[in-house]
Formats: structure tokens, C-alpha cells, sequence
């Protein structure tokens, strides 16, 4: 039910697992919860199509 799994920050942490088990997949934690921010250039770019240069500048003018 628990697995450990690295965080880029808080290293080695203990999370609970799926509470599902099915018969032919099996639940695997793929990755630890993300950092504050970690995934923003992403969202930026994929869901609000920011260019990367809107970005940057959005970024030094602290809009984001």
C-alpha cells in the first residue's frame, strides 16, 4: 500500500500507493508530487500558448 519513492527536495518519501489492485495492471507511482512550479513553462506554453519568449518576459516583469 505504501511505496518510497525520490523527491527532488525532501529526498527519500513514503507515499501511499493505489488503493486499487486489478487483476491484469498493477498500480505503480510514477513520479512524486511536483515541486511549486516545477510544471509552469508547460501550462504556459501547451494550455495557454505562450511562445517562450512571452514567457520570459512575462516572467521578468513578475506577470508570472
Amino acid at each position: 500500500m505504501f511505496v518510497e519513492t525520490d523527491h527532488p527536495k525532501a529526498g527519500k518519501v513514503r507515499i501511499t500507493n493505489s488503493a486499487l489492485h486489478l487483476s491484469e495492471t498493477d498500480a505503480v507511482v510514477r513520479s512524486p508530487a511536483p515541486t511549486l512550479g516545477q510544471h509552469n513553462q508547460e501550462v504556459y506554453g501547451s494550455t495557454f500558448g505562450l511562445a517562450p519568449e512571452e514567457i520570459l518576459a512575462w516572467t521578468e516583469q513578475k506577470v508570472i
